[in-house]
């Protein structure tokens, strides 16, 4: 996990209130308990429970405040990059 990732994970694991969490990438041969936001696993019902919504043709993950406005949004410009611009969204609308 890169420093940036392992930022954007630990501040995701405080918002969520996960404590004590031991993360790795999938790739990782730790076994054991784990939390990796980055992980469809746990991204999905991060992205239901924070109303993300995502938007391949401009490129961005956002939360709507009205049906006009966003509160908070990401951009990304290609497909592996969009759990990342998801986990910047949550912690953008945390902070607003």
């Amino acid at each position: 996990m890169s420093k940036q990732e392992l930022a954007i994970a630990k501040k995701i694991a405080e918002i969520e209130g996960v404590k004590s969490p031991t993360f790795r990438m999938p790739f990782d041969e730790y076994i054991g308990r784990h939390y990796n936001p980055f992980d469809w696993s746990i991204l999905g019902p991060l992205m239901v429970k924070h109303e993300i919504e995502v938007d391949y043709v401009d490129s961005s993950a956002y939360i709507r405040s009205n049906e006009s406005a966003y509160k908070c949004w990401a951009l990304f410009s290609c497909k592996e990059e969009v759990p990342r611009a998801i986990l910047e969204c949550i912690i953008k609308s945390q902070e607003v």
